[in-house]
């Protein structure tokens, strides 16, 4: 159930405040029944494996995904009959943005690691003009030329033009 766990609380991260409300009923009627195959499953001395998995997993799926389940589900959530008095407007209410840093573990590239750095540095200009983020930047010192001009020569350079000389 854990690979099952996984997926779900990824698609609910990415769903609007609705679905997410579908997805969780459908997530629990599917956990109740994958719970039910599984021991009808370990009754019958099968072993859950990753031959197996797959077998089990469709029939509480199949068990899940029925006309009747879907659309209690659509009702809950006040999308079919329409109800807008199912999910607040407070829930609905955009997201804050809380971090300026991203999920992934891969480092943007580079036009995008400079742009982010430019704009890093000219938040902090006002405040604390003798402050650098590191050795390559110019010292601007309230001079915002230099740092446009310093930002445009870096996204000019053709990062990796020589993997194709």
């Amino acid at each position: 159930m854990p690979m099952i766990k996984k997926y779900m609380s990824s698609a609910i991260q990415h769903t609007p405040p609705t679905y997410t409300k579908a997805l969780m009923s459908l997530y629990s009627v599917l956990k109740w029944h994958w719970a039910e195959e599984k021991i009808k499953w370990e009754e019958n001395g099968g072993e859950v494996t990753k031959e197996t998995f797959l077998k089990i997993y469709g029939e509480a799926h199949i068990r899940t995904l029925t006309p009747e389940i879907i659309r209690k589900v659509f009702e809950k959530t006040g999308v079919v009959p329409f109800n807008p008095d199912v999910i607040s407007a407070e829930v609905m209410a955009p997201s804050k943005e809380t971090s300026l840093e991203g999920p992934l573990p891969l480092a943007p590239s580079t036009p995008v690691r400079t742009a982010a750095a430019s704009l890093h540095r000219l938040l902090h200009l006002s405040s604390e003009p003798d402050r650098h983020l590191s050795s390559s930047w110019p010292r601007v010192h309230g001079d915002m030329a230099d740092l446009i001009n310093h930002t445009i020569c870096q996204l000019r350079d053709p990062g990796l033009t020589y993997l194709t000389r």
